[in-house]
């Protein structure tokens, strides 16, 4: 497997979360990449180690829960609102040596959150 295509999808979650964040959705753009990054993670699944798999696996699951979400947002009329206080405590988010961890659990955060209103 490429080890640059795992970097790669979490560099563009971390582009949505901070679209999410300064904007309160992601970008169509952000949204088209990741259903790109989608496809080519269902592609490296096929050859990957078991732990690679279990990684490859959990980023599938929170695009595709990305995409639910904010492709449905796209169609209604309103933006997910975010107070301030929230953005200050995702921003804040870190969690000693896991790079990158803070970023996934932000957006299931914000995910969860906008479940919970339907």
């Amino acid at each position: 497997m490429s080890n640059i295509i795992l970097p790669a999808v979490q560099d563009d979650l971390n582009i949505v979360l901070e679209e999410i964040l300064k904007n309160e959705k992601p970008s169509k753009q952000s949204l088209d990449q990741l259903e790109y990054d989608l496809d080519q993670l269902k592609n490296k699944l096929e050859n990957a180690t078991v732990d690679e798999a279990h990684e490859i696996s959990n980023s599938i699951n929170l695009i595709e829960r990305l995409l639910k979400t904010y492709r449905k947002a796209e169609e209604a009329t309103s933006p997910i609102r975010i107070k301030r206080s929230t953005k200050r405590c995702l921003k804040n988010l870190e969690y000693p040596g896991k790079i990158n961890e803070g970023y996934d659990d932000a957006i299931n955060f914000l995910i969860n959150f906008y479940e919970s209103r339907d």
